[in-house]
């Protein structure tokens, strides 16, 4: 799994895994509560473990086309970008939902015969990207997947890896905040059990980390 990225309130999980379903883990650790009791202070950590979904996806791709005169190249372009709309739109995605980038040419010069480039020009070649996002992720992880049928087309073509982002971490931060904040006066009364003690009020509170691992991670 790639680097966690955060992005304006979000998360980019980068990931091979072929269902965009459950792919990581929010955990919010290190609330720390001081609570009273009848004849000390103790100290408690709590902890809150809950699953999140991805609910938005990304996936790019580019394909590269090359030839010795400009104006073919340039409808060959066309061409294979036609190809890459069809199968968008034969996966069911929504044409707001692409995003294509300005293609990107680069010129290849002849070489002598000590191999060094010379200024005459042998062919160009265009490189085309485009992104893909949405709301769908399942439908991103399978476009992703079927890349395979572009190549059989004879294109020329790069596929990334899918990107899946959870947008509502801010909102999910109070409610497990809420949680291991109840967790840890659970323990406390699980300490004093038995022992005549009461729990009384809460006299500390601090926040400890939020971290997003993958699922089923040990560490």
């Amino acid at each position: 799994m790639k680097k966690m990225i955060s992005d304006k309130g979000g998360f980019w999980l980068g990931t091979t895994l072929a269902m965009g379903a459950i792919i990581s883990t929010l955990i919010a650790s290190g609330m720390v509560l001081e609570i009273k009791t009848s004849d000390r202070t103790i100290s408690v950590k709590g902890y809150a473990v809950e699953p999140i979904v991805a609910d938005l996806a990304s996936w790019s791709g580019e394909f590269t086309a090359r030839g010795a005169n400009l104006k073919d190249l340039a409808s060959l372009v066309d061409e294979q970008k036609e190809i890459v709309t069809a199968y968008l739109k034969e996966s069911k995605i929504n044409t707001g939902d692409t995003e294509w980038k300005s293609p990107e040419m680069s010129v290849l010069y002849k070489r002598n015969e000590k191999g060094n480039d010379t200024h005459n020009i042998e062919s160009y070649k265009i490189k085309q990207r485009f992104i893909v996002q949405s709301r769908n992720v399942n439908l991103i992880s399978q476009l992703a997947e079927g890349a395979g049928k572009l190549l059989e087309s004879g294109l020329e073509f790069n596929s990334h890896r899918p990107s899946f982002r959870f947008t509502r971490l801010e909102e999910w931060k109070l409610s497990m905040l809420e949680k291991a904040r109840t967790n840890a006066r659970e323990r406390a009364e699980i300490l004093v059990k038995g022992g005549g003690v009461k729990i009384g009020d809460v006299r500390n509170a601090s926040q400890g980390i939020f971290q997003i691992k993958p699922w089923n991670d040990t560490s």
